[in-house]
């Protein structure tokens, strides 16, 4: 018996018609289910159950968030400068200086 640690949900079909099915955490399987090429695709690397603290996914993950908020807050700022011109040149309506069918009556 192994001790294995699942990091996402899976069935295993063991090749006598049963699919048993994995939950995230911690299970006690055979020997040969655990040294399973499918089974290993779906376990923690080390065995162990991922610290949010220390794990590297975490990290690489909350700096592309980083990055990507960077990015967001950038293309805002140009946004608002570009809807400023816009306003500028439309001679700070809306409608491009064009009335509309409310205007004029």
């Amino acid at each position: 018996m192994k001790t294995i640690y699942v990091l996402k949900a899976f069935g295993f079909n063991d090749g006598s018609g049963k699919l048993v099915d994995f939950s995230p955490g911690f299970h006690d399987v055979e020997d040969e289910v655990a040294e399973h090429w499918f089974v290993k695709a779906h376990l923690s690397p080390d065995g162990k159950a991922p610290a949010t603290d220390t794990d590297p996914r975490i990290s690489e993950l909350e700096g592309q968030l980083a990055d990507r908020d960077a990015k967001i807050t950038e293309l805002e700022g140009q946004l608002a400068d570009l809807t400023a011109q816009i306003v500028s040149l439309s001679g700070g309506d809306n409608n491009g200086g064009k009335s509309k069918p409310s205007d004029t009556k």
